[in-house]
């Protein structure tokens, strides 16, 4: 659907909207669990276009272009190059989802005061995306809630672990509404959350893991069924 909006508002002369809509599109199909290569080729092809037609929108997809260069270990991208190129980043353009994709490579990295650092200035944002329905508001709950498990694993101030359970409770409300793309990431947090109790039981615990991965896989988000993999493993080796 969004490819023919994009089609026929270059055929219509409104290439604005087309190129804005081609950003927009970067974004669900990133956060949608499908293979990035697709992704990749679509965002060289059409990025070009988008610098000659509209500097703004090319910023936009600039962090999107850099992460998938990365994962995909395609990362020889000169992104300042193409900046300089461009005329220079314009103020704050594209900051707030260029803080998200470094806030999540951090947490990925195990670099979680880092992680903690990024989100401050997420949150510290004049331009920051609010909207509920939106998947970068939607990705920033879900990995401002495990930055701050990990914190409070670390440190066992209190106020890490009340910020984490109000924001696991916010993306279950979400997943009540409908959002069912979301259920699996709820269960993660879940199944994190619970390993934080000192009297649960272990067994009990990693059925609640088991779900999380499960419902993961199944849904066709695999990086989220490698994390939860992965946050498994630890808790086991606690």
């Amino acid at each position: 659907v969004m490819e023919n909006g994009i089609r026929l508002s270059l055929e219509g002369g409104e290439a604005n909207d087309a190129f804005f809509a081609r950003a927009y599109y970067n974004f669900l199909y990133f956060y949608d669990g499908i293979p990035l290569q697709p992704l990749l080729d679509d965002v060289e092809s059409s990025t070009p276009k988008i610098l000659d037609y509209n500097k703004t929108c090319f910023f936009l997809v600039l962090p999107v272009w850099e992460c998938l260069s990365n994962l995909t270990g395609k990362s020889s991208l000169d992104v300042c190059g193409l900046s300089k190129c461009a005329g220079g980043i314009p103020a704050d353009c594209g900051m707030d989802h260029l803080l998200t994709f470094q806030m999540q490579a951090a947490f990925y990295g195990g670099e979680n005061e880092k992680a903690l650092e990024l989100k401050e200035k997420i949150d510290d944002e004049p331009g920051k995306l609010i909207q509920k329905h939106c998947p970068f508001y939607q990705a920033r709950l879900f990995f401002y809630c495990l930055i701050c498990i990990d914190i409070y694993r670390q440190t066992g101030k209190r106020r890490h672990l009340r910020e984490a359970k109000k924001l696991s409770n916010k993306l279950g409300a979400l997943v009540k509404r409908g959002f069912i793309k979301l259920l699996h990431k709820y269960q993660i947090l879940d199944a994190e959350l619970r390993s934080l109790g000192k009297n649960s039981d272990a067994g009990s615990i990693l059925q609640f893991y088991n779900t999380a991965i499960a419902s993961s896989a199944k849904s066709g988000y695999l990086q989220d069924a490698a994390l939860a993999n992965l946050l498994c493993a630890q808790f086991c080796m606690t």
